[in-house]
């Protein structure tokens, strides 16, 4: 007896395998998520001038008043012109003494050449004449070029609109002197305008991609398309400014918001991501063996961006059941 119980503990003894784990499975474009983000946004003009003066003058007239809405070439500013009108008729005249002493001068060379033919006048005479024909023709193009001057600083009596715009701001009154570099009226462009975000630098990349961004103010929503993206960071925030336009119904310049877009790349919900071996990530399906994919950029309960085919399998109900190499059986 003691000899067959010998024989019996000395058989071999068979193992059965490890049961696989029941899991289920979805592709990650099933379970894609692409989460909203969102930026700090001001709605900028791109054309706000302080219109002033460009000679000094006293002030006769303000053509306009705050909220008053103007053209192009509309007359904003009208200044004493006296002294300039003065100066420009002044400036005309001594042009015009000036031409006449020019045609004096070229009968008096066309004299002194026809006498010197017959020696009857001096060469020293005739270099003489054509000096001071040279020097009247100069004297005429330096007066003409004042007379331009005269006739600009005139025309700079009026100050127009140099774009279709609103009046946000009247810096002048009238019988104050004006002078050159002081603004009068600060005007603000209406429908020159577009919108500006700040936006982490991570998300600047991806905002090109997003196929619906939008201005959001005090709960009104503006479409908006990308124009640029400035090649520029600011290193304290982090930030890249993004330059928008609306595609609709725009909001007023100056109006503070948000800029809303859903993030092009795909995420998977927090729940979804599992920590093995102090790593996050997710368990994918490869046949009937479950592996650890890691994302590195995962965070603990937030939803973590991955950067997968998007028939990629991954493993749903189960994952927290296995580990790497595990074998499974999908449900």
């Amino acid at each position: 007896m003691r000899c067959v119980l010998i024989l019996i503990l000395l058989l071999p003894v068979r193992v059965g395998a490890a049961e696989p784990i029941p899991v289920s499975v979805q592709t990650l474009k099933e379970l894609a998520i692409h989460p909203q983000v969102e930026a700090p946004a001001t709605v900028v003009s791109l054309n706000h001038s302080q219109v002033g003066a460009k000679i000094t003058a006293t002030i006769d007239e303000l053509a306009v008043q705050v909220g008053d809405k103007v053209r192009k070439g509309d007359l904003l500013v009208r200044l004493d012109c006296t002294d300039y009108r003065i100066r420009q008729r002044q400036t005309d005249a001594a042009l015009a003494g000036s031409k006449a002493q020019l045609r004096l001068a070229e009968y008096r060379l066309q004299r002194a050449r026809a006498l010197a033919k017959s020696s009857n006048v001096s060469e020293e005479l005739l270099v003489q004449r054509e000096v001071e024909l040279t020097a009247l023709k100069a004297e005429i193009r330096a007066r003409d070029a004042a007379l331009a001057g005269a006739s600009e600083d005139v025309a700079r009596c009026e100050l127009r609109a140099p774009f279709d715009g609103v009046v946000v701001k009247r810096m002048g009154q009238t019988g104050e002197l004006a002078a050159p570099g002081k603004g009068l009226v600060e005007l603000q462009d209406v429908d020159s305008i577009e919108v500006s975000a700040q936006v982490p630098g991570a998300q600047a990349v991806h905002l090109a991609g997003s196929p619906d961004i939008q201005f959001r103010d005090d709960g009104d929503h503006y479409p908006l398309r990308l124009r640029a993206v400035i090649a520029v960071r600011d290193p304290r925030a982090r930030t890249q400014e993004v330059r928008l336009q609306f595609s609709g119904t725009r909001a007023l310049p100056g109006t503070a918001g948000r800029v809303l877009w859903r993030d092009d790349q795909p995420y998977v919900a927090a729940d979804l991501v599992v920590r093995r071996n102090g790593l996050l990530g997710l368990f994918l399906a490869e046949g009937e063996v479950a592996r650890f994919h890691p994302l590195p950029a995962a965070q603990e309960g937030r939803p973590a961006r991955v950067d997968l085919p998007p028939d990629t399998p991954v493993i749903v109900a189960g994952r927290v059941n296995v580990v790497d190499g595990s074998t499974i059986r999908r449900q």
